[in-house]
């Protein structure tokens, strides 16, 4: 994923990327992505941005860099 940002220019438009295990205590620092995967509204693996979740249930670059394109 971070390659296909950096080929599109777009790696100055994200401020950092980590992978969060969804059973980890660390997904609690996002309320609303927890409440949407713990009550089963949000497919996994999820990528989101802040708490607004950009793509779930498969990592889907175009739809990534076309919302970064956006911001």
């Amino acid at each position: 994923m971070k390659n296909a940002i950096k080929q599109e220019g777009l790696l100055d438009r994200v401020a950092s990327m980590k992978f969060i295990d969804i059973f980890s205590p660390a997904l609690s620092k996002y309320p609303e992505v927890f409440k949407q995967v713990s009550g089963g509204a949000a497919q996994v693996p999820i990528v989101a941005f802040g708490e607004e979740i950009i793509s779930e249930g498969n990592v889907d670059i175009t739809k990534i860099i076309e919302n970064l394109k956006t911001r």
